[in-house]
């Protein structure tokens, strides 16, 4: 397990490949229908952050 910084994009950093491959595979279908993979099923690792109005 890990702790959140509050960083964006930090789990970047402290997730290892093998991890982030595990979430993903395990929670693929909810995480297309969010918009964090593409159509060819890769994350996502860039978006727009602006604080909504």
């Amino acid at each position: 397990s890990f702790f959140r910084k509050g960083i964006v994009g930090d789990w970047q950093q402290t997730l290892t490949e093998e991890q982030i491959a595990t979430i993903v595979n395990d929670h693929k279908e909810v995480m297309q229908r969010f918009g964090y993979l593409d159509d060819k099923e890769q994350l996502i690792t860039q978006f727009n952050h602006s604080p909504q109005p």
